[in-house]
């Protein structure tokens, strides 16, 4: 630590120094060739790390491993000096010229834990531990809760787990503290979890937990409006913004390149592993720098990331990662997202495919739904991955598995039993390890072959049981209109996602159903020339800001409370249903993309200017994850509002359960607010919504504006005129 303490204290110019430096030495700066030079000492380097010094001797040496009683030769390994990086040859053995050699002594090789050492002697021999992962992932925001760290440090003094995926760097572009590079810091990207990181951090490393860095790279907000040149634009030249409701970086840019390099040598310090994500483009269409270049340019971009990376992480201990979808695995070509599995696979250490059965379309691998035989998709996909790799011997292929609740059309249920086929399956594809992904905590522990030890209440979302029948409903007219004896053919779409463009675990193709949606230019503001159908769009001009003097008489008159609604694209899919379904007294606030955490400064402004009525409905939560202090945040606006109604969400992404259970777990401590349970009451009406399993067709619309209407009546509130003569139950439609 005070080799840390004292390096930080040389200034940002120094700082700056390095990194030019040993950004010429993988490349990002002096082309291909530029690692040939002589090295400095004063190179990119974690701060925790301790210091490089020359030394003008060779130094020779072997990597062995120990395999049992048997030693065997690791051939290939990659040994650095703190500063770059040659590889041992095909019998283990390596010289580290005096030209590049240093007291640092750096050993990584796929399948081993990675050797960190210093050492002055003129020969040395290497032995590597080998490498078996059961690891689990845990989301950066969990990282401010104490007892979810407590808990898993239980599971490794436990043995439950072997590793741990900890978030460094998240789909925010939030960057922990103690990692965060001048850059980060400067954007405002240091998040501060309130705990103690490194102390627990460095508990894991006592219990020998393999510790993995999860950075979400290309996909950044904070940087790409920090750095407007370096972010991805739309056809229209705006920043794009994606479904996830974040702007995306360029991969050709190499200042984006380059920044999540140093976050990944940042993380060094304190993992063994950097695993990066969302290396990619959007699969979202009209983007100008996918249209702009062909399939070799874009996957050339991707690997000289993955090679710079490789390059810089070697020299300083720690292997290199890349996450992809599952397709990938299969496709030969690069999806348009700049991915070839063979073009990655002479840098990367491992390569972890998202092999998740649910997010694979109807067809694959010849089944209806794949998400029904996990082990057939795990099997299929991993040993393909195997295959292609064959020509790397320096790739260990590790992928992520299902441990979250199926999304498909069929809600296939997922268990101890679901999970431990994936696991068996990986083993007989020849995978080494495996990742278990449930941001929600929820982990079936028990297909680990042990006893579950599981997360506290408080940081847990409710597993929901998807393979149950429809649910009770939370109001007496939870109902939609089925006009006729079936529903339109549009409305009946499944959620299987379009092969070739499969989900993410936050993710999906931006398809949005037949009702229109309101685009956004840079600034966030509704754009109506961006609409999708022009024809159906709702018309936000037609919806006042305020309700006028007018209107406000009227609706005191008629004893109608005026309503406010907040939310994003699902809301402004019903907006015309909604303003007859409360006969034009509603002001509808909606705007495609819109996260929670984006209407806490509108409900801001909006009680600034006393314009929060009497009754509040807020729908948001689709595009990003919502959590407890955001909504604290919210409720503290509207804590005098006498009624405030949350909507929930139902989509296939991963921070569903995690959402619904942080607005559940908020409208217990409001007495002021209600929870309409949105979700529960469509969870398997997959023929209400598109494609991507989030929008809503016109019938949807009808459910939707039929749900508020309802929450709004259970209020005890007037309720508009209307007949519910042609409303029909839920469990009858579904069988028509």
């Amino acid at each position: 630590m005070n080799v840390w303490s004292s390096q930080r204290r040389f200034g940002s110019a120094l700082r700056v120094l390095i990194v030019a430096l040993v950004l010429l030495s993988i490349g990002a700066l002096g082309g291909p060739n530029a690692a040939a030079e002589e090295p400095s000492a004063e190179r990119l380097l974690p701060r925790r790390s301790a210091a490089v010094v020359p030394i003008e001797a060779p130094l020779r040496g072997i990597v062995l491993a120990r395999q049992g009683t048997e030693i065997v030769r690791v051939p290939g390994a990659h040994v650095g000096t703190g500063v770059t990086s040659i590889q041992a040859d095909a019998a283990g053995r390596f010289t580290l010229s005096a030209e590049i050699r240093t007291n640092q002594l750096t050993v990584v090789a796929a399948g081993y834990r990675p050797s960190v050492q210093e050492t002055t002697a003129d020969y040395v021999v290497v032995y590597l531990e080998p490498l078996d992962v059961r690891g689990i992932y845990l989301p950066m925001d969990q990282l401010k809760r104490a007892d979810t760290l407590d808990w898993v440090l239980g599971l490794a003094r436990a043995g439950t787990i072997s590793a741990l995926v900890v978030d460094v760097k998240d789909e925010g572009g939030s960057v922990l503290p103690f990692l965060a590079t001048g850059t980060a810091r400067e954007i405002g990207a240091a998040w501060y979890p309130g705990q103690d990181l490194e102390a627990f951090l460095a508990e894991l490393g006592d219990l020998g937990i393999y510790r993995i860095a999860r950075v979400v790279t290309f996909l950044d907000s904070r940087f790409a409006y920090a750095f407007p040149e370096d972010a991805i634009r739309g056809q229209d030249g705006a920043i794009f913004v994606g479904a996830q409701g974040a702007a995306w970086t360029s991969a050709f840019s190499p200042a984006a390149q380059r920044y999540n390099v140093e976050i990944g040598v940042e993380a060094a310090g304190w993992f063994k592993e950097v695993q990066d994500d969302y290396v990619r483009l959007p699969t979202e269409p009209g983007i100008r720098v996918r249209d702009g270049f062909t399939s070799a340019e874009r996957s050339a971009a991707i690997t000289q990331f993955a090679q710079d990376a490789a390059e810089a992480l070697h020299a300083v201990g720690a292997a290199l990662a890349f996450d992809t979808f599952g397709q990938t695995t299969m496709i030969e070509h690069d999806g348009g997202i700049g991915q070839i599995l063979e073009d990655l696979g002479p840098h990367l250490d491992y390569f972890s495919p998202m092999v998740y059965p649910s997010t694979w379309a109807s067809g694959w691998f010849g089944l209806l739904n794949p998400a029904t035989d996990p082990g057939l998709v795990v099997e299929a996909s991993v040993a393909r991955s195997v295959e292609r790799l064959s020509e790397f011997p320096g790739i260990v292929v590790r992928p992520w598995l299902q441990d979250f609740p199926d999304y498909q059309a069929g809600r296939q249920p997922y268990g101890p039993t679901e999970v431990r086929a994936q696991i068996d399956a990986n083993k007989a594809a020849g995978g080494s390890g495996f990742m278990l992904w449930d941001p929600s905590l929820d982990y079936r522990f028990e297909a680990l072959h042990v006893e579950p030890i599981y997360p506290p209440r408080s940081a847990q979302s409710e597993r929901l049981n998807f393979a149950s029948a429809w649910p009770s409903l939370p109001f007496e007219a939870a109902r939609f209109v089925a006009r006729g004896s079936h529903l339109p053919e549009q409305d009946r779409v499944g959620a299987t996602l379009s092969a070739g463009v499969s989900a993410d675990r936050s993710n999906t193709a931006d398809a949005r159903g037949d009702a229109g949606v309101v685009g956004r230019d840079s600034r966030g503001k509704d754009d109506p020339s961006a609409l999708t159908t022009a024809a159906e769009a709702p018309d936000l001009r037609a919806t006042p800001a305020v309700l006028d003097a007018d209107a406000l008489g009227d609706v005191v008159d008629r004893g109608i409370p005026p309503l406010l609604a907040i939310g994003d694209s699902i809301m402004l899919s019903a907006q015309s249903l909604l303003l007859d379904a409360f006969d034009q007294q509603i002001v509808i606030d909606g705007v495609e993309g819109r996260s929670f955490a984006e209407g806490i400064p509108i409900l801001e402004a909006r009680a600034a200017h006393d314009e929060i009525p009497d009754t509040v409905i807020v729908h948001l939560g689709t595009n990003n994850l919502v959590y407890d202090d955001q909504f604290e945040a919210m409720m503290s606006i509207l804590r005098d509002v006498p009624h405030v109604l949350f909507v929930n969400v139902r989509m296939p992404w991963s921070w569903e359960a995690i959402s619904n259970a942080t607005l559940r777990a908020g409208v217990a401590r409001w007495p002021n607010a209600s929870l309409l349970d949105w979700h529960q009451l469509v969870v398997d009406a997959d023929y209400l919504f598109a494609p991507d399993g989030v929008h809503i067709g016109a019938t949807g619309t009808e459910v939707y504006t039929q749900l508020l209407r309802d929450g709004v009546d259970q209020l005890g509130l007037p309720a508009t005129d209307g007949s519910d003569a042609d409303l029909v139950e839920i469990q009858t439609a579904q069988s028509e």
